[in-house]
């Protein structure tokens, strides 16, 4: 379990830098300037039309999305691809925003107090940029990464699905803490 750990401490970091180079890659090949920093991208998209706005959202979940895929088809077809499995687990984490504002909206609804912030997570703004409705949208998100969680640990062998998955849990967490505490503060220092 150990491994699956390490694996998850790595791929972790590695699928937040890909999901905001998406974000910069879309920025940039519309024009637009942008500049990649260690948790976002800043883009000056003020004068960008809608579509181009939601574009730019949207490539970095394009990008996990992509990423979650090939991970978990690579795990699939051979599962001592330890690696595979840990960067399919640990590459979605980022949905879990969208989760937790689910959660955070039921909670209210059933106090019967409306939301009072602006959100700001990509799937949130793509869908303002669009003109869609957040709440379908971010329902359907959670119920995909649901499922798709359940369709990967099912894919785990059934004695060690339980430590398989805590050790990436495990691992994502490390992961994102050794990007928040080394990564970040480096990159800010460089650019």
């Amino acid at each position: 379990m150990g491994q699956l750990a390490g694996w998850s401490a790595l791929m972790t970091p590695l699928s937040v830098f890909l999901h905001e180079l998406g974000h910069y890659a879309a920025a940039r090949a519309f024009g637009y300037p942008a500049r990649l920093k260690a948790t976002s991208v800043a883009a000056d998209l003020d004068q960008a039309p809608a579509l181009i706005e939601a574009a730019q959202s949207f490539a970095g979940p394009a990008v996990t999305l992509l990423i979650t895929i090939v991970a978990a088809r690579l795990y699939a077809r051979d599962r001592r691809r330890l690696w595979a499995l840990a960067l399919g687990m640990a590459a979605p984490h980022r949905y879990l925003v969208v989760t937790g504002y689910v959660a955070v909206l039921g909670l209210l609804a059933l106090r019967g107090r409306p939301f009072g912030g602006t959100p700001n997570f990509d799937e949130y703004n793509t869908a303002q940029a669009l003109g869609l409705p957040i709440i379908p949208v971010a329902v359907a998100i959670t119920a995909l990464l649901i499922a798709y969680w359940t369709w990967l640990v099912l894919r785990i062998p059934k004695g060690s699905r339980i430590s398989c998955t805590l050790a990436i849990i495990v691992g994502a967490g490390v992961g994102m803490y050794l990007w928040v505490a080394f990564v970040t503060p480096l990159l800010a220092a460089i650019q």
